[in-house]
């Protein structure tokens, strides 16, 4: 098989200020992979994930009883942009007093809410999230601990954004846990609302190889940022925190997630304080 190189030099670089023509890397690939699409029909990027992970991109919670029904609670976030942008801060000063399930329902669609299915990698009913993903896969899962949620008994809960629900991972009051699991940041267990955000690396190897750890770091600081706007219009405060305990947490989760990664957790409350 004779090794294919760039033109322009022997080695196949041709220098052009950053070392290489980017115009001729660019005719280069679509010479290699043109072989590929004439046999297979796609490049070799898009090959179609195992079953198994079809049907996790499906909906990861199918199949599992609902906790709590979300669908129907929603609290309006009349801000624009503009001054949710503005007005965004981090504030570890939360109250403990509980959030409503419209204002705690809201949050969670914002972070990992499904706005409907589409066709992609051979699945007919991919889901479609309201934040971008790496390659569309939505590699990072959000769960609930509620410390204080109004009509939710407290607890561990999975998003499942495709029905709007709580899956019940584990009932007891998580804040003993969260105070001990989060370092120096005790003030998280008095958060009536954390989110923590679970990589699921498996979503993302069959595509990406050894990409995947970047694009799960990206895809959950996307959230992040979403949950921080989402919080400032709805006038709660709230603060990303990443000093958590990854064994525990791993632990936490059990068998909802066999691949799981938590990466942050998001605390949210009514303000009790600049910080």
């Amino acid at each position: 098989m004779t090794e294919s190189v760039l033109p322009g030099s022997a080695d196949g670089v041709r220098p052009n200020g950053n070392g290489h023509d980017p115009v001729s890397i660019v005719d280069h690939v679509h010479r290699l992979t043109a072989p590929n699409m004439a046999e297979y029909g796609r490049p070799i990027g898009e090959r179609v994930p195992p079953a198994a992970t079809q049907r996790d991109l499906r909906c990861l919670a199918d199949g599992q009883p609902v906790a709590v029904d979300l669908r129907g609670h929603e609290v309006p976030m009349a801000a624009t942009v503009n001054v949710a942008l503005d007005a965004r801060r981090s504030r570890r000063r939360l109250s403990s007093g509980a959030l409503t399930l419209e204002e705690s329902a809201t949050l969670l669609r914002a972070g990992a809410g499904v706005r409907g299915r589409g066709r992609g990698y051979g699945i007919r009913d991919l889901p479609r999230r309201f934040v971008p993903s790496g390659g569309g896969l939505n590699s990072t899962d959000v769960f609930l601990f509620a410390n204080n949620v109004e009509g939710v008994v407290p607890g561990l809960y999975l998003y499942d954004g495709v029905r709007d629900a709580l899956i019940e991972v584990d009932v007891g009051d998580p804040r003993w846990m969260l105070r001990e699991q989060c370092g120096t940041e005790e003030w998280v267990a008095l958060a009536p609302f954390v989110a923590m955000l679970v990589g699921r690396p498996k979503r993302l190897v069959w595509k990406y190889e050894t990409f995947s750890y970047r694009l799960l770091l990206l895809d959950a600081g996307v959230i992040l940022g979403t949950l921080y706007l989402a919080t400032t219009a709805l006038d709660l405060a709230g603060c990303a925190v990443g000093g958590l305990q990854q064994g525990a947490m791993t632990c936490a989760l059990g068998a909802t997630a066999p691949d799981a990664l938590p990466i942050a957790l998001f605390a949210a409350g009514r303000p009790g304080g600049e910080a």
